[in-house]
């Protein structure tokens, strides 16, 4: 091959690569610099709304502000969370195809939901790192917490190191990898004796940022703990007062004459913030911000602890507990034996088959039963057993509220016992958990019951309802005060059947709910305990049993039951339950009130009422104002009205209460349809508002000329006119008579 072709070769070789790669966009930086700070200034700035805000200069905000670029932010969320959002730096807008992230030290910062990220809000120290990211939409939303990918796919930048005019330095500022149960030998520099302190501590996370510390155990005797004197070249100053403070997730921790805040006595759990700040003149160390703002040095740690895996687990499934079934428990201290729900902690323990120990040397004082020894894991050899429901821990040492045979469980409720040693805080489930050897876990499964509706229902003497039996289409009308008032007043939609009412009155309860008779249960119902069921048994019959002040009414839906007289045995195998107590009230006085389909209309007019009254009237007394009486005592009458007028409609209610009354004036108008006679131009009148249409011609009068149209068109009235409103008579038609009567009024 010549070198005239391998040149060729060669250059085809380059322009093919530069054709196929494509070029790496450059990263468009705004800022890269420090920008300083001044802690308690503010500045304030407008939201996109047009809205004034007044921001903190040491947030992430402050630092937008203080590179001199444009910016803007949105209040979307700052009336429901406080906090504002940015859109736009420079001429990076928020779009679709672009997002604004921010980072803190390399760690995401959005207020989103998330109060405590606010960039109005986030709190800025000495020599923090504040970024921002133009980034790709989709990735800004697929996961933002990706500070390299982010950082990586950006289009643009800004990047700032803010500085408070703080002298603080930091010693260490990082993730700090702690083992659960690995230990190490601490010596106190003020005696030389060496102490075994375990890693996942306050101590342990100083330890593990490799600086070298001092601390004292003058302490130690009477507390069991170790104080911190030096880091570094920063020693404990009692002259000028400046010492080392130390905080676990910004509360101030101290071991003085305080086991609780012992740095070496503290458990950690993955994730906690370990923070200590070397400061003078501090007069309330609990104070994190002033601390900080006088702080010239500090150590910053966040805690990576790995879960121990549990290598003893005795049990870890679920367990199957029965409501209101019991078993029999021996205290192996006293040997004296105690009845205990199966639904209960004690329960789960003893559903596991496991064998255990309970003592009762809180028995007397609290009724709680403790637990001692679970399988070859004794009590003090060398730890305990703890228990949590839910992850909450429990004990009833002079606490019936947390004992483990009172406690009472819902179905997939966690029970679980932990055996560990060295445990200063049982409630930190966390630490328990990373320091134990043996472990029982279970998950209630418990029979459960759906209480449709448990609660005192009002009921009143003498008040009535209407239901419908859902099998036949007939309406009964059922006092309140009866086991089915209770059931209607829960206001639960249900169905009862009257196959049985036409030989006893009775009628029964198919379905309540969405629990139906024979699919798969039946209801059963009980009056304080007592079965009571009307079928061939008018005694029994929930329509017609009458309540007391107190009692109870219960209905149980039940798959199986052997006797359905038994309370207790329906109450155990229920899915489904009412339960309700009556408070019987004294019957109100109605208050009276009705509607009507129609209220004008040509006569003759018919016209429905409706009685709209409250409280249970018994009774109904209408006076429709038309003298006419018929259907005046039905509660919803039909009524119809003869002759054209105004009528004033009148309804009393009562019941064992009293009586009400409303009147409605001139409620209905009834007219008459009166048509223009052949030749006319207007439709006869009625001069004297008698009802009788005197003007045939319509001319506003009457005349000897109304005498001679009317017997001129005498056929075509009859055919084509109300007959009442030509009847001079009286008669009931229209005829020559009718003519001479009108002849006889004429002035």
């Amino acid at each position: 091959m010549t070198k005239e072709t391998l040149l060729k070769i060669s250059l085809f070789t380059v322009l093919m690569v530069l054709l196929v790669v494509p070029a790496i966009a450059a990263t468009d930086t705004l800022y890269d610099g420090t920008v300083t700070l001044s802690p308690g200034d503010t500045f304030q700035k407008a939201a996109v709304c047009g809205e004034v805000f007044t921001i903190s200069e040491t947030t992430p905000l402050g630092v937008s502000h203080a590179t001199g670029f444009s910016y803007t932010f949105t209040d979307k969320k700052y009336a429901e969370y406080g906090y504002l959002l940015l859109d736009d730096i420079g001429s990076y807008p928020y779009t679709g195809s672009g997002k604004w992230l921010a980072y803190v030290n390399e760690v995401h910062k959005d207020g989103w939901l998330n109060t405590a990220d606010g960039l109005n809000i986030w709190q800025l120290e000495n020599g923090d790192t504040v970024e921002y990211y133009y980034a790709p939409d989709q990735l800004a939303h697929d996961d933002p917490t990706n500070y390299t990918a982010v950082k990586a796919a950006a289009m643009a930048e800004v990047r700032a190191v803010v500085s408070t005019g703080s002298e603080m330095t930091i010693l260490y500022r990082g993730t700090v990898n702690l083992t659960p149960l690995a230990t190490f030998d601490q010596a106190a520099f003020s005696s030389g004796v060496t102490y075994t302190v375990n890693e996942t501590t306050p101590l342990g996370a100083l330890l593990a940022t490799g600086l070298s510390y001092n601390v004292t155990d003058r302490n130690f005797a009477s507390s069991g703990t170790l104080l911190l004197d030096n880091v570094s070249s920063y020693p404990r100053n009692e002259t000028d007062g400046t010492y080392w403070y130390a905080y676990v997730n910004d509360v101030y921790r101290d071991g003085w004459n305080n086991p609780a805040g012992g740095l070496n006595l503290i458990g950690l759990a993955g994730g906690d913030k370990v923070e200590y700040y070397y400061a003078m003149g501090i007069t309330d160390p609990a104070n994190l911000t002033a601390v900080k703002n006088t702080a010239t040095a500090a150590v910053k740690t966040v805690a990576s602890i790995e879960p121990l895996v549990i290598t003893d687990v005795l049990y870890d499934g679920t367990v199957t507990l029965t409501p209101y079934a019991t078993y029999d428990q021996d205290a192996y201290n006293t040997g004296a034996t105690y009845t205990v729900n199966e639904t209960t902690p004690l329960g789960a323990l003893h559903a596991t088959g496991l064998t255990y120990d309970v003592t009762d040397k809180n028995y007397a004082a609290s009724g709680s039963l403790l637990l001692d020894n679970v399988g070859s894991y004794r009590t003090n050899r060398p730890g305990y057993w703890y228990a949590y429901v839910n992850d909450v821990y429990k004990d009833g040492l002079n606490n019936p509220a947390g004992g483990l045979n009172l406690i009472g469980l819902a179905d997939g409720d966690e029970v679980e016992y932990y055996y560990a040693a060295g445990i200063t805080d049982p409630t930190s489930l966390a630490t328990v958990k990373a320091s134990a050897t043996a472990a029982v876990r279970t998950v209630a499964r418990i029979h459960v019951l759906k209480v449709l509706y448990d609660g005192t229902v009002t009921l009143t003497t003498g008040a009535t309802f209407d239901h419908v039996a859902y099998n036949s289409g007939t309406t009964y009308t059922i006092n309140e005060t009866t086991p089915l008032g209770a059931l209607q007043a829960t206001a639960l939609t249900y169905n009862i059947t009257d196959k049985n009412y036409a030989d006893y009155g009775t009628l029964l309860v198919d379905d309540i709910d969405k629990y139906s008779y024979d699919d798969p249960g039946k209801w059963y119902t009980y009056v304080n305990n007592v079965y009571r069921d009307g079928w061939n048994n008018p005694a029994g019959g929930l329509n017609l049993i009458g309540l007391a002040e107190g009692d109870r009414v219960e209905y149980y839906y039940v798959k199986s039951i052997a006797d359905k007289t038994n309370h207790t045995e329906a109450q155990e195998a229920a899915t489904a339950a009412v339960r309700t107590v009556a408070s019987i009230h004294a019957p109100v006085a109605p208050l009276a009130a009705f509607t009507s389909d129609v209220t004008t209309g040509n006569a003759p007019l018919t016209v429905t009422f409706t009685d709209a009254s409250t409280n249970s009237p018994a009774t109904w007394a209408w006076d429709f104002g038309d003298g006419n009486s018929t259907n005046a005592t039905v509660r919803n009458p039909v009524h119809t009205y003869a002759t054209a007028g105004t009528y004033t409609v009148n309804l009393t209610a009562t019941n064992d209460g009293g009586s009400d009354s409303e009147e409605k004036n001139s409620y209905i108008t009834v007219t008459n349809s009166i048509a223009t006679l052949p030749g006319q131009t207007s439709p006869p009148t009625d001069p004297d508002n008698d009802g009788l249409y005197e003007d045939m011609s319509g001319n506003g009068k009457a005349g000897y000329t109304d005498v001679v149209l009317f017997f001129k068109n005498i056929e075509w009235i009859k055919a084509n006119e109300p007959i009442a409103a030509f009847d001079f008579n009286g008669s009931g038609g229209i005829g020559f008579q009718d003519i001479v009567v009108l002849f006889k009024e004429l002035p």
